[in-house]
């Protein structure tokens, strides 16, 4: 006996998971599968894209690194300073900063560097080029660089690694012209490095898993502004009974029925230009219609609340004040521990590497080199002042010394400074 199922009936509606899933795709204008240049369009001409993006870059690199081969309560020493001091002046850690911004974009992101060395962009770094020898970064989009060698040999340490890019200066992977360069060449991989979660050209964009949602969101308040237009704009709906006036106005007007919707609409037109025209049409009936538009902020809180969750921002930071109302000291904490967290589990990694590149081509000197960067946990002067107040109260209270100087001068954000011993022994030295 042959059985019928819903899903054999209906399988628009009740076929298999998978078939459900491409048909909502198909039926709510979702892409089946999102290209580069899609990424990188969401992200130039979206608000919400360009917003978390940035709040990802402004937040991760409110402070910039130190690269630091001492302890991290020693001086720096002049090796140190002048590293940083180059670093600075060629602007590497804000190039690195947008590097990182790209990765987010793409499936990864770029940093080319570039070194006085006398050798070919396609050749290895000169040994022993010393950091003042690199006079250049430039950040890159997947498009812009991917590799065109690997390393195919299977018993190497870096199987399946590239041994060499090719660089595409002027290709952004958008549809856009741009001024400058259009130049192609190979890159060693000794001058570049690369950006994204797992530290390789595999990962996925950050914005994938939201793209559905930014979607959404681009409808509902295109939609809406798009309703209110037409509701401002309120066009008369002409009618008339008799079904031969047409023909008669026309011939009133001394033209070819066939032309005259045309001429009316440029009565009209002409009419809605000024607010002392009048609209005067001959036994023709004119209504206005009332088109009632929904609130669309509960449908658009969705999408921006679902797409704000696929990015891990709270949705107050991501949008801003709403309704005169901040994001909660708890968001700024939370976002403050994400930030934190892809620091030291994607960036400082990268940096690393970084380092390690640096110092195989002696561009920084053999040392165990390290990354400090300012927490972002940390709390602010005005907290941290209040801190060393309550200790200092407590020291007064308890008629004791509970926490000593240095202690209470590093709550309060500064340098240890002299403790009572040293200062007596600089007495005995008098």
């Amino acid at each position: 006996m042959a059985r019928r199922t819903l899903a054999g009936m209906f399988p628009e509606h009740f076929a298999t998971v998978s078939n459900v899933k491409r048909v909502h795709a198909d039926e709510y204008g979702w892409p089946d599968r999102l290209t580069f240049p899609d990424l990188l369009h969401m992200y130039r001409r979206n608000g919400l894209a360009a917003a978390a993006v940035n709040a990802f870059k402004s937040k991760t690199w409110q402070t910039v690194p130190v690269l630091r081969i001492t302890g991290k309560d020693d001086d720096l020493t002049s090796t140190e300073k002048a590293v940083a001091a180059h670093l600075a002046r060629v602007r590497f850690w804000q190039q690195f900063a947008e590097a990182d911004a790209r990765s987010i974009v793409g499936d990864y992101g770029g940093l080319v560097l570039r070194f006085s060395d006398d050798k070919n962009m396609n050749e290895p770094v000169n040994k022993a080029v010393g950091i003042t020898k690199l006079f250049a970064a430039i950040p890159c989009w997947q498009h812009q660089l991917r590799p065109s060698e690997f390393d195919t040999d299977t018993t190497s340490e870096t199987y399946g690694e590239p041994t060499m890019w090719e660089y595409a200066e002027n290709a952004t992977g958008s549809d856009g012209i741009s001024a400058g360069p259009r130049r192609r060449f190979k890159v060693h991989p000794d001058r570049v490095v690369i950006l994204s979660r797992d530290g390789t050209i595999n990962d996925r964009s950050q914005l994938e898993a939201g793209y559905n949602a930014m979607l959404d969101a681009e409808k509902i308040s295109g939609a809406g502004a798009e309703g209110f237009f037409k509701t401002a704009k309120n066009a008369p709906v002409i009618s008339m009974e008799d079904g031969n006036g047409f023909e008669e106005m026309a011939r009133g007007m001394g033209i070819d029925p066939s032309e005259l919707t045309d001429k009316l609409n440029e009565v009209v037109k002409a009419w809605a230009s000024g607010f002392d025209a009048s609209l005067l049409l001959s036994k023709m009936k004119t209504e206005f219609p009332n088109i009632t538009l929904p609130q669309p902020e509960e449908f658009w809180n969705i999408c921006v609340m679902t797409f704000a969750a696929s990015m891990r921002i709270p949705f107050k930071v991501l949008i801003g004040m709403i309704t005169g109302e901040r994001a909660s000291t708890e968001d700024a904490k939370d976002w403050a521990r994400t930030n934190e967290a892809r620091r030291s589990g994607e960036i400082v990694p990268a940096i690393m590497t970084l380092i390690e590149r640096f110092q195989e081509t002696d561009t920084l000197p053999a040392g165990e080199w390290r990354v400090e960067w300012e927490s972002l946990l940390d709390d602010g002067p005005d907290a941290m002042m209040a801190r060393a107040k309550t200790m200092s109260e407590i020291n007064t209270s308890e008629a004791g010394e509970v926490f000593d100087v240095t202690e209470i001068r590093r709550a309060a954000g500064h340098p240890a400074g002299l403790t009572a011993g040293d200062d007596e022994e600089d007495d005995d030295d008098e």
